[in-house]
């Protein structure tokens, strides 16, 4: 937490020195930009943009999959189930695997999300897992193809990322377990990483799902996938997308966003190609996150080329409470 107390000070900091505001420090945390006559106040990585109804909708995963499809965005086939799991199953069996489980309503972070799910056995362990976030989870048909998160502000696009699963490389004499250790190790001791990286059922699936154990010595310069979800990726594991982006796929996050009411939203897109329509692609919106993880934009493997996305977010908050003051009548 200090570390992204410390990184999301300096990334506010350098926004309001781009856009030539003053900033206070009115609580810890808590920062007030002033340019001219206009004001704004954000909390965190937390803006003004997030209203709390948008926030609630697109924060319930169940809810908001049925409010995407009934936008026609596509989305992943999935159940929904509490105390009945028996669709869950039903699921699995139905589409021959693999299936994500994820808590509908809390989590965050990747915390009970595990992926990689491919038998009866896997796929009850991972519920249980689950259920110690949330009592409504969501099990879902596990999308082929990489992970991207488009960054939103009222439709138009600010950054792109792709997020690659987590990872370690092999240096021909260490198992795969003793690679993760270090890996643990590395991420406790770089100020530019603040994600955990624990070995637990998202990670055992994963390997097995390879066909390799936690023992297997991987070759010198070897990369070894070991965990699917992406929200826990460090630094050298994503990268900023500069690559072709269809026109469809910012249409369908834009109608995303818009269908939730979220104003700054985070769209997490799975698909193999982002220069062909979804359609296409077979691709999906897995989430929008109402309140992004703006650090994520900042914390790839190329930092120095990372799209400053703070900046345009703050000149957006003052140029707004600029205009309204504007509009006031006199």
């Amino acid at each position: 937490m200090r570390r992204l107390n410390a990184f999301t000070e300096a990334m506010w900091a350098e926004a309001a020195d781009s856009v030539g505001a003053a900033v206070t420090e009115l609580t810890p945390g808590l920062w007030q930009f002033t340019r001219d006559l206009s004001f704004a106040h954000i909390v965190g990585q937390r803006t003004p943009f997030a209203n709390p109804v948008a926030t609630e909708l697109a924060n319930a995963k169940d809810i908001a999959y049925g409010v995407l499809r009934a936008a026609d965005v596509p989305i992943p086939e999935h159940v929904v189930v509490s105390n009945d799991r028996s669709g869950a199953f039903e699921l699995l069996e139905g589409t021959g695997g693999p299936v994500v489980a994820k808590p509908a309503r809390g989590g965050g972070a990747g915390l009970g999300v595990t992926t990689s799910i491919a038998t009866r056995k896997q796929l009850a362990l991972a519920l249980r897992r689950g259920s110690l976030t949330s009592s409504r989870l969501v099990v879902e048909r596990e999308v082929v193809g990489e992970h991207y998160r488009i960054l939103l502000l009222d439709g138009e696009v600010l950054d792109i990322i792709e997020r690659r699963k987590p990872s370690v490389v092999g240096d021909g004499v260490s198992t795969v377990k003793q690679l993760m250790f270090v890996e643990f190790e590395r991420r406790l001791h770089d100020e530019r990483n603040w994600k955990p990286f624990p070995v637990d059922l998202d990670c055992m699936f994963t390997l097995d799902r390879q066909g390799i154990p936690l023992s297997h010595v991987p070759e010198a310069g070897e990369v070894v996938v070991v965990k699917g979800a992406t929200n826990i990726s460090g630094p050298r594991d994503c990268a900023t997308y500069r690559g072709a982006v269809h026109t469809d796929v910012v249409s369908v996050t834009r109608r995303a966003a818009a269908a939730l009411g979220v104003r700054l939203a985070g769209v997490d897109v799975v698909t193999s190609d982002l220069s062909v329509p979804l359609a296409s692609s077979g691709g999906v919106v897995l989430e929008v996150n109402p309140i992004p993880g703006l650090f994520h934009h900042y914390n790839v493997s190329n930092p120095n080329g990372a799209s400053r996305v703070a900046i345009p977010i703050l000149e957006a908050l003052l140029t707004q409470q600029s205009s309204r003051e504007i509009a006031q009548p006199a």
